[in-house]
């Protein structure tokens, strides 16, 4: 009791110019409920104190009184209606209170008072949850020199204005020196040149849409960024239109151009991935055996063996180092065949059948020349072969060589360190062919499994 009335002679003697002061130290104190009691009575004698009403509106919304609070800034708005911290207030407390309705209302009265870009923002949310997007279209362009990239804000306008069916309202918006221009800022910067290219390519400006694509993907030097806008450019621009920015992405990011051409193939942009899968080699000059076979897996998966046979006469004729030109000869024979091959035969480099003896005696075989063939799998190195190589070697030669010319050969080769189960069968069905016992086969042909 004696608190309070001390309170209360304060109050008396400190009412005009220094009391929002003291009452401040008060409630900073965690004294809002001697607030209370001291200001309801003066608001009593004196009930459109404008001071009085806004104060203990507060003190009454630090209590969680938000009813009450918001009947005294209701009473306070009424004599001062121009006001717009009041009406935010009021918003807040309605918030609290869980009515978005007039939440919004107050924030919306706030905002017709007093521009302010953080209450529009607050406002915007609120009706994009409410879904009033003609509300919040007419907020925003309210508000259109004062919006940013970085708030989001423009990005958002620009897409109510388009989804208006007012694309050029909403390029307009984007066309800003801050967006199209180098260099790239933050993360809605991107987001909003990828927005731009989408509505300049919708409004048949296709070729402004890949003249600033183009500048963009160098700027960004992020492939997950050059990906997002030629998937998006390409699915609206015309067949052919995009091979420029394309052959951009893929000089920037070649490692990534096969996943390009499936994505894009994959999202109905046919032209645009043959295309890039048919320049692959251009920015992919020297591939290693496994991106070679990756390239010939998406031709066939794509249907597009036609690519792969240009590709590897491509690679022919542009004089590519022999060991691309090896590596991609033995792919080749290895998807297509090995007879396949004749009519590049004249092409391959003119060491070819030292570099890989193996290839050369099939392709020989295939043509009928069993003079070469036999001469060639002599050449053979037998050890370096991986295994389904080895299998073709034992074939051919078993077809090119009678039992009494094989078996020296065999025998010759069983004894490396590395032998493989392949030669090893293949040398006791030569001996058997011959009437010769197991005494020629070393004891580990028994486990050998040779028929």
């Amino acid at each position: 009791m004696i608190v309070v009335l001390g309170i209360f002679v304060a109050a008396m003697v400190l009412l005009a110019p220094q009391r929002d002061e003291w009452l401040a130290v008060l409630q900073d104190d965690g004294k809002g409920t001697q607030v209370v009691d001291v200001l309801e009575p003066l608001l009593t004698r004196n009930p459109d104190d404008l001071r009085l009403l806004a104060t203990l509106a507060r003190a009454y919304g630090t209590r969680g009184e938000y009813g009450k609070a918001i009947e005294l800034t209701l009473r306070y708005v009424a004599l001062n209606p121009t006001d717009a911290d009041a009406y935010a207030q009021l918003g807040d407390l309605y918030k609290q209170t869980g009515d978005r309705v007039k939440q919004m209302a107050m924030l919306r009265q706030s905002v017709e008072i007093s521009p302010q870009p953080a209450r529009a923002l607050e406002l915007s949310q609120l009706y994009r949850t409410a879904r009033r997007a003609d509300d919040e279209r007419d907020l925003l362009s309210r508000f259109e020199s004062m919006l940013t990239v970085d708030n989001g804000l423009l990005l958002r306008l620009s897409r109510l204005r388009s989804d208006n069916n007012d694309r050029q309202g909403a390029i307009g918006l984007l066309m800003r020196p801050s967006i199209i221009s180098p260099p790239l800022g933050k993360a809605s910067q991107a987001e909003a040149r990828l927005l731009l290219a989408e509505l300049l390519v919708e409004s048949g400006q296709r070729a402004k849409a890949v003249q600033l694509g183009r500048i963009w993907v160098a700027d960004w030097k992020d492939a997950s960024l050059a990906t997002r806008l030629l998937h998006i450019v390409s699915l609206q621009a015309a067949a052919g239109d995009l091979d420029d920015l394309a052959d951009a992405v893929a000089a920037l990011y070649p490692n990534i151009m096969l996943y390009l051409v499936k994505d894009l193939a994959g999202a109905g942009a046919t032209s645009v991935a043959l295309h890039l899968l048919g320049t692959w080699i251009v920015a992919n000059p020297s591939p290693t055996p496994n991106e070679i076979a990756a390239f010939l897996s998406v031709c066939r998966e794509l249907d597009q063996q036609n690519i792969a046979w240009q590709t590897f006469g491509t690679v022919l004729s542009r004089g590519k180092p022999k060991s691309v030109v090896m590596q991609f000869t033995k792919a080749m024979a290895a998807n297509f065949g090995v007879g396949a091959l004749a009519p590049f035969w004249a092409g391959l480099p003119s060491d070819f059948a030292e570099r890989d003896p193996l290839l050369a005696a099939l392709l020989s075989f295939h043509e009928g020349d069993l003079v070469a063939t036999r001469h060639l799998i002599v050449t053979v190195d037998v050890s370096s072969l991986s295994k389904a190589d080895t299998q073709l070697w034992v074939e051919l030669l078993a077809a090119v060589m009678t039992p009494d010319d094989a078996l020296p050969m065999l025998r010759e080769r069983r004894d490396s360190p590395h032998v493989s189960a392949a030669l090893l069968i293949q040398y006791a069905r030569v001996v058997r062919s011959l009437g010769q016992t197991y005494a020629f086969l070393p004891d580990f042909m028994d486990a050998s499994g040779a028929p």
